[in-house]
């Protein structure tokens, strides 16, 4: 989550709207199962095992 934190305000909109395009679901529609700190950590975790976003 800190990563998140880290990024502006349009930086945090389009990493939801490519959340479709990363995990192959919308971010929205993930909503009633998990909470936006595991759909985050999802997206993050996508983004690092595709040498996305390097630690």
């Amino acid at each position: 989550m800190k990563w998140y934190q880290n990024l502006s305000i349009n930086q945090k909109i389009n990493a939801k709207s490519v959340f479709a395009l990363a995990c192959g679901v919308s971010f929205e529609s993930l909503d009633f199962m998990f909470s936006l700190t595991e759909r985050i950590e999802m997206l993050y975790n996508k983004l690092v095992s595709e040498n996305i976003i390097v630690e």
